[in-house]
């Protein structure tokens, strides 16, 4: 489905380009792009192939983050939202493993609350900002030598790693000789002294 998506221009960044379809994974997404993946794609991608009992959660979790990051936000509407959300986080914590969960879990239980202090969450999200520095970087980096597009110091054109720079000879080790070294390595290395004593 993320391989068909094609959002309006300047909505987001071409989230189709970033699907490995190898790996089943998404790669170089920025904030507002997840943003889009939660409040839209998700919603939608969810009604399609989960049980219900998830599908309203996941609709819970949303629906949080939309009126959170919404241009107008009225006080009784944040205080609601603040005393709602650890009841969805509860509700998620039924259907998910416990080893789904932790500090980014926990985090929107914060959220209302520091939008109650410090605003709408518009007004002080960073994507315009990350979307305009790529555009500067673009403009920088292009002919420039940095350690993103400078070669290795010792390629001389194989991709194998772990290779000698210099003449070598393979030598195959047999049980005994491997156990040895094994040992000496773990004798020797400082950072196991703790766990030694």
């Amino acid at each position: 489905m993320l391989k068909k998506v094609r959002p309006p221009d300047g909505y987001s960044s071409n989230i189709s380009s970033k699907v490995r379809m190898e790996g089943r994974t998404l790669k170089g997404l920025k904030s507002h792009d997840h943003h889009v993946l939660l409040q839209f794609l998700l919603p939608v991608a969810a009604k399609r192939s989960l049980p219900k009992n998830v599908v309203d959660v996941l609709i819970e979790v949303v629906n949080f983050f939309r009126q959170l990051c919404s241009r107008i936000n009225k006080k009784s509407d944040l205080e609601r939202m603040q005393g709602r959300i650890p009841l969805t986080l509860c509700h998620l914590e039924r259907i998910f493993p416990p080893a789904f969960f932790d500090v980014m879990e926990h985090l929107p239980i914060h959220l209302a609350s520091d939008a109650l202090v410090a605003g709408c969450v518009s007004f002080r999200s960073m994507w315009p900002i990350e979307r305009y520095l790529y555009t500067l970087k673009q403009y920088v980096f292009k002919d420039v030598d940095t350690k993103l597009n400078r070669e290795p110091r010792n390629d001389d054109g194989e991709s194998t790693i772990g290779r000698p720079l210099g003449q070598c000879t393979l030598k195959q080790l047999d049980r005994r000789t491997w156990n040895q070294a094994y040992k000496w390595v773990l004798d020797n290395y400082e950072s196991l002294e703790q766990y030694k004593k």
